[in-house]
């Protein structure tokens, strides 16, 4: 997996996060039992499949972000990559 971490003032994107862990709860999902981490996926690699980055991507200046809505997203594992398909969008008001 290739992922950017989020740093900065996560405060409102942690209170998000609690908010939806509890209300997939109500629901009657379990709830996640690793520690939220704030990131962006940007990829994933088959498994076995062995791929480098350079070695300065750490050192890349941040970039801000805006945040303005909220999608909710399945993922649909298949033998040629995950099939993605938006389930709800919400409007987030900061």
């Amino acid at each position: 997996m290739v992922w950017v971490g989020v740093r900065g003032d996560t405060e409102a994107l942690l209170r998000l996060q609690s908010s939806v862990e509890q209300a997939v709860q109500r629901a009657g999902f379990e709830a996640e039992p690793r520690t939220f981490r704030p990131h962006i996926t940007l990829g994933r690699a088959k498994k076995g499949l062995a791929f480098s980055l350079p070695h300065n991507v750490a050192a890349l200046d941040p970039v801000p972000v805006q945040v303005d809505r909220l999608t909710l997203m399945a993922s649909d594992l298949k033998p040629g990559g995950a099939v993605y398909t938006s389930l709800g969008v919400a409007a987030l008001y900061c």
